[in-house]
Parts: C-alpha cells; sequence; structure tokens
C-alpha cells in the first residue's frame, strides 16, 4: 500500500526526522483507519526506533478513542503493552479500558477476563480473553465444537458458563465458559471445505508459476481478452511494467472491459481491487476522467456502496486548484511542520494527563484532548488544501481579464471612489503580511469571485453596491516571489 511504501522509502534513505512528520500526519489525513493496518505500520518501522513507535502507537490510541473504535484501540493497546511492559503502562490501559467498556455487560467481560489483577506476565494473556469475550465470542455469534455449529445465547456470570443453542438438534446447552473458549473455534472446516481449500491453494500455486517474458508483455496486453491469466499475472507482479509501457487510462479501460464481461475466470475481486488502487494512487489526465468514470459506474458488477465509494473518487480527481503566491506555499507548509511539532508534544501531554489517574475527573486530560482535535482539524484542513495548491504564474497575466495575481482598479459608481485590489491566494491572506497599501483579498471569498474572468468596463454587483473594473494589470513582479524576499509570517 501506497503508505507503507512511503515509509519503506523514507527508513531506506534513514530520513527519521521526515518519517516522523508522515507518521503524525497518517491520522489527520485518514479517518478509516484500522487497527490491523495501524499495527502494519508499527511493524514496519525499524526495531530500533521503539520511541518513535510508541509516539505513533499513542497516537493511534486517542485517535480511535476519540472516534470511540473499541476493537481498534484494544489492538493498539495491546501492541503499547507488548513495547512497554511496565507497572504504570498497566494501570494507565487499565484506566483506559474502563472508560470504554461502560455498560454492565462489559464490565463484567473486565472482571472476567482479569485485566485488573492479571501480573506483568499474564497480562497479554488477560488481553486476548477480554477480546474474545468482546468481539469473537459474543450473543448471536455461530461457533463450532466438533464441527457442530452452536449458536451463543448468553453469559451466566453467576454460575461461570455460557448458554448456546446446538443448531443441528435445536436445544439449549450450557458449558463452563473456559471450556468454550479453550474448545469451541470461530470457524468449521469440513471435510468437504478442508479438500476444497488445499484445492485453491494448489489452483494459486500453479497460477503463480506463471512466467511472462518482458518482450511477450506487449502482445499479452493487447491481446488481453484471450491471454487473461498472463494479463492478471502483469497487473499483480508486474504493474510498474505496465505503467512504463503504457498510459494508465489504457490499463484501467482493459481491467472494466474484463469485469463487464461474463468469463473472468475467477479473478472478479481481485479486477475490482486494482480499480480502487489505480484511481487512489495514479493520476488520470483530465481528457479520460469522465470516460472511465461514466465506464465504472455503468457496470452493474459493482454494488451500490461500491459505486459510492468510487463516486468519493471521483470527488477528489475532481477537486479544483487553489492557487496562491510561491511564497505563501512555502509558508503554509512551514505551518504544517509546526502543527506536526505541537501534535507530538500534545501526544506527550495527553500520556501525562492520562497516568494522573481517573479520565473521567481529568480535566488536564480533557483540555489536552481537545487541543489534539483541534490541531487535528486543522492540520487535516491545511493538508487537504497543500494537495490542490500551485503556485500562481505570473508570466502568463496578460491583463485581459481578472485572474488570480491580477491587480484591479475599480470604481464605486454610487460615491465615485476608486479602490485597488490585489487577487491572490487564500494562503497569501493567512500566512503572509504584505506591506503594500493596496487592499489584498482573496480570489475565494465572495467579493474576489464575483470579479474573476470579467474584463474592464464589466460593472460588478455586490452587497446593493455596483463597481466598474477600470484597470487589471500583474498584481506581482516574478522577482517578488523569491523566498529571500519574504515578509514577515502572521502567527495563527
Amino acid at each position: 500500500m501506497k503508505i507503507i511504501e512511503e515509509i519503506k522509502n523514507l527508513i531506506k534513505q534513514k530520513n527519521f526526522s521526515e518519517l516522523e512528520n508522515f507518521l503524525l500526519n497518517i491520522f489527520s489525513e485518514n479517518i478509516d483507519l484500522s487497527g490491523e493496518f495501524v499495527l502494519t505500520i508499527s511493524d514496519s518501522l525499524p526495531k530500533s526506533k521503539v520511541d518513535l513507535k510508541l509516539t505513533f502507537l499513542k497516537l493511534a490510541q486517542e485517535h480511535f478513542y476519540s472516534l470511540s473504535k473499541k476493537e481498534d484501540l484494544l489492538k493498539v493497546l495491546k501492541r503499547i503493552f507488548e513495547l512497554q511492559p511496565k507497572e504504570e503502562t498497566k494501570k494507565e490501559i487499565i484506566n483506559i479500558l474502563k472508560s470504554i467498556y461502560l455498560t454492565e455487560e462489559e464490565k463484567k467481560f473486565l472482571e472476567k477476563s482479569e485485566v485488573f489483577y492479571a501480573d506483568i506476565n499474564n497480562f497479554l494473556k488477560a488481553f486476548n480473553r477480554l477480546e474474545n469475550f468482546l468481539y469473537n465470542f459474543i450473543p448471536n455469534k455461530i461457533v463450532y465444537y466438533q464441527n457442530f455449529p452452536y449458536q451463543i445465547i448468553s453469559y451466566d456470570f453467576l454460575f461461570d458458563q455460557i448458554e448456546l443453542k446446538k443448531i443441528d438438534e435445536n436445544k439449549i446447552v450450557k458449558y463452563p465458559i473456559d471450556f468454550v473458549f479453550n474448545n469451541f473455534s470461530l470457524k468449521c472446516e469440513t471435510l468437504k471445505e478442508t479438500k476444497k481449500i488445499t484445492n485453491q491453494r494448489t489452483e494459486r500455486k500453479v497460477k503463480n508459476k506463471i512466467e511472462v517474458k518482458e518482450e511477450e508483455v506487449e502482445n499479452i496486453f493487447y491481446s488481453y481478452l484471450e491471454r487473461i491469466d498472463e494479463f492478471v499475472y502483469l497487473l499483480k507482479n508486474r504493474l510498474n511494467l505496465l505503467k512504463e509501457k503504457f498510459k494508465i487510462p489504457q490499463i484501467l479501460l482493459r481491467i472494466l472491459h474484463l469485469l463487464s464481461l461474463k468469463e473472468r475466470k475467477g479473478y472478479t475481486t481481485f479486477l475490482k481491487k486494482m480499480v480502487f488502487k489505480i484511481l487512489e494512487e495514479e493520476n488520470i489526465e483530465e481528457e479520460y476522467l469522465t470516460t472511465i468514470k461514466e465506464r465504472i459506474l455503468s457496470l452493474s458488477i459493482f454494488k451500490q456502496n461500491e459505486k459510492d465509494a468510487l463516486e468519493c473518487f471521483f470527488k477528489k480527481k475532481e477537486r479544483k486548484v487553489l492557487y496562491h503566491t510561491k511564497l505563501a506555499i512555502e509558508k503554509a507548509k512551514e505551518e504544517l511542520k509546526i502543527l506536526n511539532e505541537k501534535l507530538k508534544k500534545n501526544a506527550e501531554d495527553l500520556a501525562r494527563a492520562r497516568s494522573h489517574g481517573d479520565l473521567s475527573e481529568n480535566y488536564e486530560y480533557k483540555i489536552a484532548k481537545e487541543e489534539r482535535q483541534r490541531l487535528l482539524n486543522w492540520l487535516k484542513q491545511l493538508s487537504e488544501e497543500l494537495k490542490i495548491s500551485a503556485p500562481i504564474d505570473f508570466s502568463k497575466i496578460t491583463g485581459e481579464f481578472v485572474e488570480p495575481g491580477t491587480k484591479i482598479k475599480i470604481k464605486e459608481l454610487k460615491t465615485d471612489r476608486e479602490l485597488d485590489y490585489l487577487l491572490l491566494g487564500p494562503f497569501d491572506i493567512r500566512f503572509l503580511n504584505y506591506q503594500d497599501k493596496e487592499h489584498i483579498i482573496s480570489y475565494c471569498s465572495p467579493l474576489g469571485e464575483k470579479f474573476l474572468n470579467k474584463k474592464v468596463g464589466e460593472i460588478v454587483e455586490f452587497n446593493n453596491e455596483k463597481y466598474q473594473i477600470l484597470k487589471i494589470e500583474k498584481a506581482l513582479e516574478e522577482e517578488l516571489q523569491d523566498k529571500d524576499k519574504s515578509l514577515p509570517n502572521n502567527s495563527l
């Protein structure tokens, strides 16, 4: 995945300062992270960077805590404990568990799993028991014992039993909790299913034996309907080679064509995943975007929830570009680094506040948590804006019409008063302190938008006032974009 690849590249370059900033940004840019993916990221970090792992996992902890994603939070807490097996860490984790598992049944699970009084050596075992109680062996879940299915009805904590209904015989049975956990499984593997799985593994091994010579790639690409297996092999194992030889839309349209056919040789799930992967990771030229969008959304193979997700991808691709001066973009990037530093310090403040005990009465913890949310919102907004930011090209401004980077002279028709405005980007307004006397407004502001694409002589109406454009020219000279001539930055 792209995030893991970026982390590996930074580790390979030994650029740990940039790696730390990248890790801090992950939670501001991604809401739908899973606990498993966070652990994968943690495992990809060097073993010697324990402090970095802990900082990252504690940020993950706060992220899942704020979203009330209990299952993901529990996974992260387990990993934190593995990295720092100290008594104070155990106490801190217990305080968190008490604050998130609040129902009577959940409290019973906490007690039954023994997390409150397990010693350091057995604490992970207690964690696993808690996870089983909460997310695996839950009421209405189907579990198996000697390949017979049972449905869990309820827990009887007084007699330390689980009540189950034996599906085949439709009768209620009771077993000790420990017996169920130690002997029941979450899936049934009958002889037939085992044989099927073995056949699938064998078939997969045969497919993996496909080898494609580089000189054959073009022939396979252009005859993909007759050579589906080899084409899929290229998608799985030689995608970079395909991207070198062919355009992304060419690759994507072939995948979509295969998805439209009935004969896909069992590759439907993989081909769907490739569509999402390419849309997420690759830049598609605007001239192809509409065609690809229509083609994808016309295919019945995609379910409605998948089409909704694809619509979101296209909305991201179709976002408009925000223009600013080069200097303002640099200042915005500097501000992003400052926010990352603040977020790192906030993680330390949260950990310190949490160590003081009961979180429900911990004022310092609440303040630090509110500050964290504010920083995350701020960082996310700025990161999103930077992704779609581009510098104003002053060399292309002709003065023929109003656009970002122009200076306009206007006359207020009611009073004949003349005003000068510079139309620059949102970052220019937020991060730079221009010393010019002219009024500087964002071209994205309600007033700025009114003037965009207008020509000299045209009349613009705003807030019941009418203005006539008298003159349009370049707002700044090229040399004012040099970093050496930067102006002071406003503190946020």
